[in-house]
């Protein structure tokens, strides 16, 4: 978390629903996953949209 929570990155190796729930429930301005974190595409297609139940919106998350 950077910036008192504004930017939050996870570089977490095994990215799961319980993570994106309390990053969601933080709700940065702004997210950050490494992308080789998420187990296939439709992880990080599931990942945007519970982000999305918390406010947040598919253009504020990235993966690198």
């Amino acid at each position: 978390s950077i910036g008192m929570g504004y930017l939050m990155i996870c570089l977490e190796d095994k990215i799961d629903m319980s993570l994106v729930e309390e990053i969601g429930k933080r709700k940065p301005e702004s997210i950050i996953f490494r992308d080789s974190g998420f187990a296939d595409e439709n992880a990080k297609i599931n990942t945007i949209q519970e982000l999305k139940k918390y406010g947040i919106a598919e253009e504020v998350v990235k993966s690198i």
